[in-house]
């Protein structure tokens, strides 16, 4: 072999080695703070692996080779609260992530006792504080108002599924719904009405409207559901995004209880869309995860106020037995509606 071939050789090895190294980032993202400012110093880690990095003074980070598919990302950083997104790697690009900085009176209540604190931010759409802005948990009798930064704060929240309902005269309503287990903070942006709406047409469409009646049903009936039902919120369903709502449950820890009586029952369950349009017996297969904000499952005598079966009257439910309540009876499937 001549001395040229050789160092043609060692010159391709020179340059194979470095590219074995240099893997570009399959997970990208940026953390600000809820004004837009970069944060730096926050603690990222991919849940369930032991992948885990630093944001840069730019606020941004970057995961090489994590695992690819629906995965939740956990944020912390000494003064602000907690908080986590749901990605599908690699299809990461233009993730930020908001954190709320923790207010001062939030450290007493982290001394006096260890309790779940779920505060945020609500903001317009040009990331301006809104005040006196509703804040309602749907289930409980919790209830906030933004002060003049647009924050709020709710202690002693359980574990689970929260569903907040967010209100304010000439804003669209906002629902969102999350799995907490920990403290959490909140970026929730708000849209205003067109201002050539009649006065009735902007208190309808601010969610002050008849259908406010609906929420207060779902409200009663989430306080007081039966132990075998389950309440499923957006963040599980996100996980899953681009599945049917069948697929997005059946992997969803909120409704790991009513799996089974799901499974029972073929998938199948008498629906009632947002509370009041009754669908009737319907496959969950023909509904996307994307388009729902969350589910109530109430298999048979689990639904304790009788308000869906109110709502039921113009179709006809089939009658099912399950193992968990060894009832029988519908297996009723309520369906909120995404609208961002």
């Amino acid at each position: 072999m001549s001395r040229m071939t050789l160092a043609v050789i060692a010159l391709i090895g020179l340059v194979a080695v470095p590219a074995l190294w240099a893997q570009e980032p399959n997970v990208r993202g940026r953390v600000i703070a809820t004004d837009g400012r970069p944060i730096a110093g926050v603690d990222v880690q991919v849940q369930g692996t032991t992948l885990a990095t630093r944001s840069e003074a730019d606020g941004r980070f970057a995961f090489v080779d994590a695992p690819t598919g629906n995965s939740t990302l956990t944020f912390r950083r000494v003064g602000y609260l907690p908080t986590i997104a749901i990605v599908s790697i690699p299809d990461t690009s233009g993730l930020e992530v908001s954190m709320v900085a923790t207010a001062p009176e939030l450290d007493t209540v982290r001394v006096i006792a260890s309790l779940n604190v779920l505060a945020g931010v609500v903001v317009d759409s040009l990331y301006r504080g809104l005040p006196d802005v509703g804040v309602e948990m749907i289930g409980s009798n919790q209830k906030a108002t933004t002060d003049a930064a647009g924050r709020f704060t709710l202690t002693s929240v359980r574990s689970g599924t929260v569903i907040l309902r967010l209100r304010k005269l000439g804003y669209a309503p906002v629902t969102q719904s999350l799995r907490l287990d920990a403290w959490r903070g909140l970026l929730v942006k708000m849209h205003a009405l067109p201002v050539t709406l009649t006065g009735a047409q902007i208190r309808d469409k601010s969610g002050f409207g008849g259908r406010a009646f609906y929420f207060s049903e779902a409200s009663q009936r989430i306080a007081v559901r039966g132990s075998r039902a389950a309440v499923v919120s957006r963040e599980e369903l996100a996980a899953w995004s681009g599945s049917s709502l069948e697929t997005a449950l059946m992997h969803a820890p909120s409704a790991a209880f009513v799996a089974g009586d799901l499974q029972a029952a073929g998938w199948r369950a008498c629906v009632l869309m947002d509370g009041y349009r009754a669908v009737g017996p319907a496959s969950l297969f023909g509904f996307r995860a994307d388009d729902v904000e969350f589910v109530e499952i109430y298999p048979p005598g689990t639904e304790l106020t009788s308000s869906v079966a109110r709502n039921m009257t113009t179709v006809r439910c089939p009658v099912v037995r399950v193992t968990s309540t060894l009832r029988r009876g519908p297996l009723y499937v309520v369906i909120w509606s995404r609208t961002d």
